[in-house]
């Protein structure tokens, strides 16, 4: 199996797609009107909204990335002109998008995710992507893990659907772990700024049938996700992964997410995972 940077193995998560695109689709032509007009966990979007966002993101990545069609070249030299630019864009296709029908929207969204899935089975996993994982701190994403990142977005956002209609699923061990997984890649460039002595190390445990155990090493250079500790930890961090995916995600008050997650050892060291960011807002 390959790895990444860290030496860690990378996440293929391109399989996943039709599963999760499936279950979206089937979903979706379950609700009624009422169900499309539900809030989400995002303040000021329903459901269509967050369905229409989907849409989006899948077609800029056709478009961009598969046609190489580029309609504008906005000057971004900064995340913050990044996050600007991208929250833009999602509100006006969002306002735009309303007068679309929820079966139109739902057909589209069909042909799109497929469409999807089909070029990003055309790419080389190790080869340099389009996009960079920007709130991992990357400037240069291997395809893999710009792939997962897309994964992961698609995941949470239907989790969002189903949270506000009541209706569970994709939460099994097989669709959960890779989004968790692809999460705790953004630990190193979260504890860039902490200075520790080399060797000092966390170990953070998500709990359910979509955790798992990672742990975060100092080098003399960085902090680095590693298989294993050389050291007992100077901080365990534990919390469910019903808690975590929608705290990275910013999908829960972090105040309450906070007070529902266990830190033992250092609280300083600990707490700097509140700070990881999965998605740009």
């Amino acid at each position: 199996m390959s790895e990444d940077k860290y030496c860690l193995p990378i996440i293929n998560t391109i399989e996943l797609f039709p599963i999760i695109n499936r279950a979206l689709i089937e979903l979706l032509e379950d609700l009624n009107l009422s169900d499309w007009n539900k809030e989400t966990v995002i303040p000021h979007r329903s459901v269509k909204d967050i369905v229409s966002h989907i849409l989006h993101g899948s077609l800029r990545r056709l478009s961009l990335c598969r046609d190489n069609y580029q309609p504008d070249n906005p000057d971004i030299n900064s995340y913050d002109k990044l996050i600007n630019y991208i929250q833009n864009q999602n509100r006006t296709w969002i306002e735009a998008s309303k007068f679309i029908s929820s079966k139109l929207l739902i057909s589209l969204l069909e042909n799109s995710e497929q469409e999807l899935y089909e070029y990003f089975s055309t790419l080389k996993n190790d080869d340099k992507a389009k996009f960079s994982v920007a709130w991992a701190g990357e400037l240069e994403s291997a395809n893999w893990f710009d792939i997962a990142r897309e994964y992961t977005e698609k995941w949470h956002h239907q989790m969002q659907i189903r949270l506000a209609v009541n209706k569970p699923g994709i939460d099994s061990s097989k669709l959960f772990h890779p989004v968790l997984d692809t999460f705790m890649r953004g630990l190193p460039h979260v504890y860039q700024q902490i200075k520790a002595e080399i060797g000092s190390s966390i170990e953070i445990t998500i709990t359910g049938c979509g955790g798992g155990r990672w742990f975060l090493e100092k080098t003399s250079e960085e902090w680095r996700l590693t298989k294993e500790l050389s050291s007992e930890p100077l901080a365990k961090i534990e919390i469910s992964d019903s808690l975590a995916w929608r705290m990275f995600t910013d999908s829960i008050d972090l105040n309450l997410a906070k007070e529902k997650t266990c830190i033992t050892g250092n609280q300083e060291l600990g707490r700097e995972l509140f700070k990881l960011k999965a998605v740009m807002r």
